[in-house]
């Protein structure tokens, strides 16, 4: 038989084990088991099992492991996880750390890395991007450090994290200060909304009858005896209430009007019709927004 050989570093050989030290042959053993003929490196992407005097290098399982994320593995032997550079994301078993367009060969995912997208950066190392702080934005894709993270001027606010641009604080508000995640509206006793930069009166207020840019504290008079006042400040009877929750709140089932809170309480469909306890446990933990 041929004389044989170990298998050679960063490949494994399906076949006959020989002896551990040497590990693997490519023959036979005199046993009618053949060993193995070619080797087989480890894919580009993973890292050959660096304790070589124990493992058996039969398989791509027992021999080859992919590289963790933050590194590509594309030594000529498999030897060595290379860490990614900064301004891109390694995935788990990435073959580089220069990737271009995705419909080429040289972008995800079969590189399994990108460049690091807009409103993040990466340090080299990256396995996933860092998003820009609230406040702060970040449009350009391939960003290597926090410092490409720009506060957002004066006029501006930004407040959510990983964003691209900053929003105008609108006609109603502004921000006074670079970085701002929130803006100040102009008048007394408005609450500035991020989603669509308007300024409404805060809870409990009202526009001044005097006009302006302010909102007035909202003062109730005492209801008179034998009324309620409900949620809209109005006063109204037990009986117009009744008439008031039927016909306009509760369109499925009126049960009462609480005097103790104000609010008109409607018929619901019990819980275990509409959802057994096999159902309630199975949602225990979901929350639905």
């Amino acid at each position: 038989s041929v004389t044989p050989v170990p298998c050679p570093a960063g490949h494994y050989c399906t076949g006959f084990v020989c002896d551990l030290a040497t590990t693997y042959n490519f023959t036979d053993m005199g046993n009618d088991t053949v060993g193995a003929t070619t080797s087989t490196i480890c894919p580009l992407g993973y890292i050959a099992d660096r304790r070589f005097n124990t493992s058996f290098q039969t398989s791509l399982a027992d021999t080859c492991f992919p590289c963790p994320a933050g590194s590509y593995g594309a030594h000529p032997s498999r030897q060595v996880c290379t860490t990614c550079r900064a301004g891109v994301v390694c995935l788990e078993s990435a073959t580089s750390d220069d990737p271009t367009t995705n419909d080429t060969a040289l972008g995800y995912p079969n590189t399994r890395s990108y460049p690091c997208p807009v409103g993040y950066y990466c340090p080299s190392g990256s396995g996933t991007p860092l998003p820009c702080p609230a406040g702060r934005h970040q449009d350009a894709v391939g960003a290597t450090s926090a410092l490409s993270c720009i506060a957002c001027p004066t006029g501006t606010f930004q407040h959510l994290s990983g964003q691209a641009n900053c929003s105008s604080c609108g006609g109603d508000a502004t921000s006074l200060v670079t970085g701002s995640t929130v803006c100040t509206c102009t008048g007394q006793g408005r609450v500035f909304q991020a989603t669509d930069q308007r300024c409404p009166c805060r809870q409990g207020y009202t526009e001044s009858v005097v006009g302006g840019r302010d909102c007035a504290r909202t003062v109730y008079s005492v209801c008179a005896e034998g009324s309620w006042r409900g949620p809209d400040g109005t006063c109204r009877t037990l009986t117009q209430w009744d008439t008031y929750c039927r016909e306009e709140f509760c369109t499925g089932g009126f049960e009462k009007f609480d005097t103790t809170v104000g609010v008109c309480q409607c018929k619901t469909e019990d819980l275990d019709v509409v959802c057994n306890s096999t159902c309630q446990l199975a949602n225990r933990n979901s929350i639905q927004l």
